[in-house]
Parts: structure tokens; C-alpha cells; sequence
């Protein structure tokens, strides 16, 4: 089995490649929901997505922090990470412009029109991942990454 950095390295590489994920928060009755996020992941394994004001997964957020991501959803690659961690708020402006400077230099452009949306209120969000679990079974796509169980991982 490969160390623990490379498969660390091989995560990380895997979440950065990867745009969009499922984002679980708790809901005031105690439920869950979840929402589709587009998402950019740092270095350290932070984990960066924006939420409308006016969204469940800001109210969600508000009372309670913890969330749970998957990314990783196609069908046709079978490999997936799975995190768990706490949702805070980014007040620093320099945050906030180098998420958005990273949506862009990956050519993502929905987001353009979004915020251009007169009455949109969008906060960005940083997850510190606390656990995180990766399964890849695509030995065809991912033959060095290939395992044939979760491996658990805490950055």
C-alpha cells in the first residue's frame, strides 16, 4: 500500500481536479440536506464554497457548523472522497478575491452571472476537513491511486 503522504498527495489531487461536490448541513429540526456546491480545496486540505444569504445551507450554518461533503458522484469513475469538518464564514477580503480568482483561472465562468444578480447575497465559507475517507475503484483511470477499501485520512 502506498504511504501515507503519497496517498494524502493523490487525494488532494483528486479534490482539486474535481469542481463540484454535495455538501450535507443539519437542519434546525435535526434532518439532513443536502446542496450541490462548486468548491475550490487548498493545499492544506481547506475546503472553500459560497452560500446564498437567502439559502438552507446558510440558515443551517448559522446554528450549526458541521457539515459532510462527497465528491465524487459519476458512475462511470468509481472513486470517491468523503470529509467531514466545520463551516466558518470568511471575513478576509483576501480570501474571498483568491477564491474567485481560482474559479476563474479554472474557466469557470457561472459565477459571473450569479453575482452580477441584483438582490444575491453570497458569503464564502471555509470547511477545516476534521476526516476524511477515499475509495477509488477505478483502477482504469486512477491505477496508482487504485485500492480496494477506504482509506481513512485526517490532513
Amino acid at each position: 500500500m502506498a504511504s501515507l503522504e503519497k496517498t494524502k498527495g493523490d487525494v488532494r489531487n483528486f479534490l482539486q481536479r474535481h469542481r463540484t461536490a454535495s455538501l450535507a448541513t443539519v437542519a434546525a429540526n435535526g434532518e439532513p440536506q443536502v446542496a450541490t456546491v462548486n468548491y475550490v480545496l487548498d493545499d492544506d486540505f481547506n475546503f472553500f464554497f459560497v452560500a446564498r444569504k437567502q439559502s438552507r445551507k446558510f440558515a443551517n450554518l448559522e446554528r450549526d457548523k458541521k457539515v459532510g461533503i462527497l465528491v465524487g458522484d459519476d458512475p462511470q469513475i468509481p472513486a470517491i472522497v468523503e470529509m467531514q469538518g466545520e463551516a466558518e464564514m470568511v471575513q478576509d477580503a483576501r480570501n474571498i478575491n483568491e477564491y474567485f480568482s481560482k474559479q476563474t483561472d479554472l474557466g469557470d465562468k457561472s459565477w459571473d452571472m450569479l453575482f452580477k444578480t441584483a438582490g444575491v447575497n453570497f458569503v464564502l465559507f471555509k470547511v477545516k476537513i476534521t476526516w476524511i475517507r477515499w475509495l477509488n475503484l477505478d483502477m482504469a483511470s486512477y491505477p496508482e491511486m487504485y485500492m480496494k477499501d477506504f482509506v481513512e485520512i485526517v490532513p
